[in-house]
């Protein structure tokens, strides 16, 4: 469902078929979903993003899980066809491939992420800024970044609805907003998360500083999110 995607190959181990695929297109591709067909049958599905997730002329490992119910259940050895189908593809640019429904929840997705990094961000540098590095400090950025809104602005959806024109009607009334508000709260869930694993490797050790995990944090949130 996507031109910008080759297949270099495909291996299996069973129940688990892994694809490598090449980004064959002059873009890079911030956010892949895909999912599997057994006798036409959906079979689960799965998806990354990252700023880039695939740079043009990389490579991109997919790993498909099949649960195989219907091979162990047949007692004559029947022929069953098995797939993995790359649903859609987000660029750096904003555009996208493959079926609208699933690129335009990508995108909102993402969309909301940024959103909410970019309150986050300002967060974690003014505490990092600043000397000591205590548990106070740590529990005022916890209830500061908990305290972040998550409203969702129209403006951002009534864009995202024109971008994603031909979405389903569903898509472009409900789920697109409720993708970016689920970015939202997804990407402020997990920072408050790794604030927790923070504070229960300073406790195990005394010589984890704040300062530098913090800052360690940001480049991976900036390098994830970011673009």
């Amino acid at each position: 469902k996507t031109q910008a995607l080759n297949v270099d190959s495909v291996s299996e181990a069973r129940p688990t078929y892994t694809l490598k695929v090449r980004n064959v297109s002059h873009k890079a591709i911030n956010a892949i979903q895909y999912y599997g067909i057994e006798n036409d049958r959906k079979q689960g599905g799965s998806g990354s993003s990252a700023a880039p997730l695939i740079p043009a002329g990389r490579i991109f490992v997919i790993q498909q899980r099949f649960d195989l119910t219907e091979e162990r259940s047949n007692a004559k050895p029947q022929a069953i066809k098995r797939e993995i189908v790359i649903a859609a593809v987000v660029f750096d640019d904003g555009s996208f491939e493959g079926e609208p429904d699933v690129a335009a929840e990508i995108a909102a997705d993402l969309v909301g992420s940024r959103i909410q990094l970019a309150r986050v961000i300002p967060l974690l540098r003014k505490t990092a800024a600043r000397t000591g590095g205590g548990p106070d400090e740590v529990k005022m950025l916890q209830k500061n970044i908990a305290a972040l809104p998550e409203d969702v602005d129209p403006g951002v959806v009534e864009e995202l609805i024109e971008r994603f024109a031909t979405a389903s009607e569903d898509i472009r009334n409900r789920r697109i907003k409720e993708e970016v508000g689920n970015g939202m709260r997804s990407l402020k869930h997990h920072v408050l998360r790794e604030i927790e694993k923070f504070e229960s490797k300073r406790e195990a050790s005394s010589d984890v500083d704040l300062s530098r995990w913090l800052n360690d944090l940001i480049v991976d949130l900036e390098r994830t999110y970011a673009h």
